[in-house]
Parts: structure tokens; sequence; C-alpha cells
């Protein structure tokens, strides 16, 4: 994801560069690939709480990508920018409903996460 996004929003600086806008016009300054990182690093190194974290992660990112869509198509404005940002939201719509069927369906394979002393 995060290179796709560096991509993106070079993309989006040479656009405004050419358009004569402000360079960060059409960035959307954000840290949500911080913690996407946090869960690929998860995914790939399994700590104890890889369980809850994707769990978490994926229900927050549904929740706000639903209300953001309800919110955009009463009134959708189709612009190049726009589009990319509903084509971009499906995929990661898509990817985190994945992720969270993988998760409730297998969590037996998920470390165990235990709030008792060890």
């Amino acid at each position: 994801s995060v290179p796709l996004d560096a991509v993106n929003e070079l993309r989006r600086c040479a656009d405004c560069l050419d358009y004569g806008e402000p360079i960060g016009t059409y960035i959307f300054w954000d840290f949500w690939w911080v913690i996407h990182i946090w869960l690929g690093w998860a995914l790939l190194t399994q700590p104890p709480y890889l369980f809850g974290l994707a769990l978490i992660v994926s229900v927050v990112e549904i929740i706000i990508i639903i209300t953001k869509f309800a919110l955009f198509m009463p009134t959708p404005e189709w612009s190049i920018w726009r589009t990319n940002w509903f084509i971009n939201k499906c995929f990661v719509l898509a990817c985190f409903i994945g992720l969270l069927g993988y998760v409730l369906r297998y969590a037996e394979r998920f470390p165990k996460f235990s709030l008792a002393a060890r």
C-alpha cells in the first residue's frame, strides 16, 4: 500500500505543478499508512496481539469507508480526483472485508493473546 500511495502522492504533486496550483492541494494528509505498515508487519511476524489488531483495524476501516460512501453517494462528484478516490476506497474496502473474513474464519491460526500473568 505504501509504494502505491507514494506514487499517487507524487502524481498529485505533478498535477498541481501542471495546473499551477499549490503543490499540496490534492494530497490527503493522514497517518493511516502507519497503521497499515504496523498491520502488515504484524501479519508477517505474528505477535500475540495480531488477532485483536487485525480485527480492530478491519472493522474500523470498514466503518470509515462505508460512512464515506454514505456521505459521497447522495451527491457524487465524478472528477478525476473523486473517481480515483472512489476506486481506491472500493479496493481498500474489499481488502479489509477479506481480512476480516479470514480473521474470523481462521481465528484458531492466530497467536493467542492472554492478559493472564505468564
